[in-house]
């Protein structure tokens, strides 16, 4: 956390409401709440010897009829470019941006159990940042060279964290 509030710092201190980034902490919030909620319910699944693939097929299913759902609601428009850039950028994040990374996290899940797969959150960041070092040269000031290290210092030790047994 101080790592990233290090990295973070003049979003979080120049926060203001009038600029429309309520909403997308709102939609943050929202969204982690939802892959806690979905990290819950594959471990219940496990735990009832539900197949992982068909829960997953299903799983994407409802959330693409949600979103269709949500466009019909809002009335946008439902364009599809047919070019070979789009179709192929489209299928990317199809197949290993969604099937793929789905399976992999889900695996992931079922080997080091909810509370430490979630951790893969805290290096999202560091992924974004080298991303965005590559592509968009991203110029690194001293809060992101201050903060990063602590960043990995912290997911590190709390990944490598030894597990407790709850005394009753």
């Amino acid at each position: 956390m101080i790592g990233i509030a290090i990295i973070f710092n003049d979003e979080i201190f120049n926060f203001t409401l009038s600029n429309g980034r309520h909403v997308g902490l709102f939609l943050a919030l929202l969204g982690t709440f939802f892959a806690s909620t979905g990290n819950m319910v594959h471990q219940r699944n496990l735990n009832n010897n539900l197949a992982s693939m068909p829960s997953i097929a299903y799983s994407m299913l409802y959330g693409s009829l949600v979103t269709l759902l949500i466009t019909q609601i809002k009335g946008t428009e439902l364009l599809f470019d047919y070019s070979f850039s789009y179709i192929a950028s489209l299928a990317y994040l199809t197949i290993i941006g969604s099937i793929f990374a789905f399976i992999f996290y889900l695996k992931l899940l079922e080997k080091v159990g909810a509370g430490r797969a979630g951790y893969v959150g805290a290096l999202m960041p560091v992924l974004a940042l080298l991303i965005s070092t590559v592509f968009e040269n991203l110029e690194w000031q001293t809060d992101l060279i201050v903060g990063l290290p602590i960043l990995i210092i912290g997911a590190v030790l709390v990944i490598n964290q030894k597990i407790k047994p709850i005394k009753s």
